[in-house]
C-alpha cells in the first residue's frame, strides 16, 4: 500500500528555523527527566543528527539499533520485524532500566511523516517536544496528523475480498496473537502512522516484560511478511501501552501547542501555515536541473514564489513559537486535545 504523502526533498525545506525556536524553548527549574532515544536504523543510515540533540534535551541517552550487523551494541536477533522488532528488543532487554521518557524513532532526519510545523524535521521536533507533558499523557505520537494513513481508521472485521488496505484483514488476528485469544478486539482502530512515538516509564512497565518476550517472539517466528507485520504494529502501540485503547485521534493545533510548544491561534491559522508548507513542497517537487535548462522563466517564477512562501511560513511559524512561550495559552489550547 503506497502511503498519501511521499517523502521530501530535504535540502531547500528546512527554514532557518531551528535556532530561533532554541532560544524560545521555556525551562522548568525542575530536575530534568531522563530521556532515552531508541533509534531503528540499519547499517548504512547517517543518524549523525541525533548527536546534536544532546545540545537541546538534558539527561539524553541514545540507543541506535542496526537490524542488519549482528555486532552492533544494540541488534535485534534477526533482521526481521522492521522497527517493530528493535522496539520490542529495547523494551524487553531494557525493561528494568527504563529512563522516565522513552523515544521510539526511525533513522531519518527528515521524514515524511512528521508535521509540516516541525518543519518535517525529527531534530526540531524533539527539540520542541514537552517532556513534562509526555509523562502527563504517558504515550504520544509524535505525528499529530491522520494525514499519513487513513483518517477514517481501520476495520478490524474487514477480509481481504472487503478491503484493498493490505494489513486490514490481518489485524484481528494479530492482536490475539500478540495480546491474548480471548482479548475484545476492536471493531476501528484510529491514529496516526508511522511508529515513532514517545512513551513513559510507567506506560511500558504497565505491562509485564514478557509481554515483549511474546511480541518479541511472534515477530521473529511468523511467516507473514515484514511489510505487513510492521503496518499491524503501527496502529497497536497506543492499545499496548495505554491498555486496549482503540482510538488516538487527535486535533492537530491543539496538540501542537500542548506537546510542541508550537501555538498556531486556532484550526484555521494552522491551516493557512499548511497551505503555505503544501505549496512549497510542491514547487520544489517542480523544480530541478533539467526544467530549469528547458524552461528557465517557468523556474525563475518559481524560485520567486518560493521566496515569498518561506518568508510567509517563517512568520506564522515564529508567531506560533511566540505564542507557545504563553503557558496560559497552552493550558487553554490542550485542556481537550479532541475539542475543535
Amino acid at each position: 500500500m503506497q502511503h498519501l504523502y511521499q517523502p521530501l526533498p530535504t535540502g531547500e525545506l528546512l527554514s532557518p528555523i531551528h535556532d530561533a525556536a532554541r532560544h524560545t524553548r521555556p525551562t522548568s527549574g525542575q530536575t530534568p527527566l531522563t530521556i532515552n532515544l531508541v533509534v531503528a536504523s540499519v547499517a548504512s543510515d547517517d543518524v549523525s543528527w541525533t548527536e546534536e540533540l544532546h545540545n537541546s534535551i538534558a539527561n539524553l541517552q541514545i540507543f541506535r539499533y542496526v537490524s542488519d550487523d549482528p555486532v552492533a551494541e544494540y541488534h535485534p536477533s534477526i533482521a526481521k520485524g522492521r522497527e517493530a522488532l528493535m522496539y520490542f528488543t529495547y523494551l524487553y532487554d531494557h525493561y528494568e532500566s527504563l529512563a522516565d521518557v522513552n523515544i521510539f524513532v526511525h533513522a531519518e532526519e527528515h521524514p515524511w511523516h512528521l508535521d509540516g510545523a516541525m518543519q518535517q524535521s525529527m531534530r526540531f521536533a524533539l527539540s520542541q517536544l514537552d517532556l513534562e507533558q509526555v509523562m502527563q499523557l504517558h504515550y504520544f505520537n509524535l505525528y499529530t496528523s491522520l494525514k499519513g494513513g487513513r483518517p477514517e481508521g481501520y476495520n478490524t472485521t474487514k477480509t481481504t475480498d472487503e478491503t484493498d488496505v493490505a494489513e486490514e484483514p490481518f489485524i484481528a488476528e494479530a492482536m490475539r496473537a500478540n495480546f491474548g485469544e480471548d482479548i475484545t478486539v476492536p471493531e476501528m482502530l484510529i491514529g496516526p502512522c508511522c511508529s515513532q512515538f514517545a512513551v513513559s516509564k510507567e506506560a511500558i512497565r504497565s505491562r509485564p516484560r514478557s509481554q515483549y518476550r511474546h511480541s518479541m517472539q511472534w515477530l521473529t517466528e511468523t511467516d507473514w511478511p515484514d511489510q505487513l507485520t510492521g503496518r499491524i504494529w503501527e496502529h497497536l502501540w497506543p492499545w499496548l501501552f495505554l491498555h486496549d485503547q482503540a482510538v488516538d485521534r487527535k486535533t492537530e493545533w491543539r496538540t501542537l501547542c500542548r506537546m510542541y510548544r508550537v501555538c498556531f491561534s486556532d484550526s484555521d491559522d494552522l491551516q493557512q501555515y499548511q497551505a503555505v508548507w503544501d505549496e512549497r513542497v510542491k514547487l520544489l517537487e517542480k523544480i530541478g536541473f533539467g526544467r530549469e535548462l528547458l524552461r528557465p522563466w517557468n523556474v525563475r517564477k518559481a524560485r520567486m514564489r518560493l521566496n515569498d512562501l518561506l518568508q510567509l511560513g517563517r512568520q506564522l511559524l515564529l508567531g506560533a513559537l511566540e505564542r507557545g512561550q504563553d503557558p496560559e495559552q497552552r493550558i487553554v489550547a490542550g485542556l481537550d486535545l479532541t475539542a475543535p
